[in-house]
């Protein structure tokens, strides 16, 4: 059987949005002393079908009653509430504002368990879905890594990627220094590893002819999937030094997020690890990062193992 009623975390949120001269009237109205301990009003623990979140419920018919109980200009700040449909029920009379503060205290740690577990089911898809698409071998997958100097972190002072060519099964590797910025040396916040590329050969030279070369091997390769750990910044670099990561038709390429991918393999919900941190956890034992190459490297191979994990690297 459902329940008609107002959720209570909705309604405070509407007293704390009413306009400032009424904000506190509104929030001394759903006070523990005069609302929720009101023992005129039924109260109940219901849960939203949809979400499987859980709710303290004022009912339908005891919100009629405590609107007539206000001010007309308090009645049309809650008028704005819109009733729901609550499932699977249960009457609650709580006696103060300490069993007020437990109660709520219970449903936040419920609430956190169901969102946790909706997170890791989208995780699990996500990487589920990552898995399929290497599998076709139908694109090549580009990780990339932009290192930025310490001190301004809008500068780029390099510039990495690897390319994993499914066709061949072979990855591709690329490490380019941005000569008018080779001076400037990161060390203070994090290790100067400029000079210290593990997987061939860096070119010192411009940000257009990096530019040039990584869309080359975009178009080489094609069709390609960007790859990268939280990527979006470098991106962003990239585009503001005029940088397009886009197909033949000018459209902009799909992105995998490997922290979103550790995140399923270890069951975690919270903030992506780092990628030293997610590279060792998978037993990649990376050197020498805070290269631009060498980063793009490490989440190329880290990007292979969690969609492969029986691949030799």
């Amino acid at each position: 059987m459902s329940l008609e009623g107002y959720s209570t975390e909705k309604l405070i949120i509407l007293a704390r949005k009413a306009p400032k001269n009424l904000r506190k009237s509104a929030l001394a109205a759903l006070s523990v002393g005069f609302f929720f301990t009101n023992p005129h009003y039924q109260f109940f623990l219901a849960y939203e079908p949809s979400t499987g979140l859980k709710h303290l419920v004022i009912s339908y018919e005891s919100f009629v009653a405590f609107s007539t109980q206000l001010s007309p200009e308090l009645q049309a700040i809650f008028k704005r509430a819109k009733s729901q449909c609550f499932v699977n029920h249960t009457y609650i009379m709580l006696e103060d504002a300490d069993d007020h503060k437990q109660c709520l205290k219970r449903i936040k740690v419920a609430n956190q368990q169901v969102k946790d577990a909706l997170r890791l089911a989208e995780l699990k898809e996500y990487r589920e879905k990552t898995t399929a698409l290497r599998n076709q071998g139908t694109h090549a997958f580009l990780s990339l890594d932009c290192e930025m100097w310490e001190r301004n972190h809008k500068l780029i002072i390099e510039v990495g990627w690897s390319i994993y060519d499914p066709q061949t099964q072979m990855v591709f590797d690329r490490h380019h220094i941005i000569n008018n910025a080779y001076h400037l040396r990161n060390g203070r916040f994090v290790p100067d590893n400029k000079d210290n590329y593990l997987f061939g050969e860096s070119l010192v030279t411009s940000i257009t002819r990096t530019g040039h070369d990584l869309e080359a091997d975009i178009r080489r390769f094609s069709p390609v999937v960007i790859v990268g750990h939280d990527v979006g910044g470098d991106i962003s670099a990239l585009n503001r030094c005029g940088i397009k990561l886009t197909d033949k038709f000018g459209k902009l390429l799909p992105t995998i997020d490997t922290g979103k991918l550790y995140m399923d393999v270890s069951s975690s919900t919270h903030n992506t690890t780092s990628l030293g941190n997610m590279c060792t956890a998978l037993g990649l034992r990376p050197q020498k990062l805070h290269n631009a190459g060498n980063d793009a490297r490490y989440t190329l191979m880290a990007f292979l193992k969690m969609t492969d994990p029986q691949r030799e690297l």
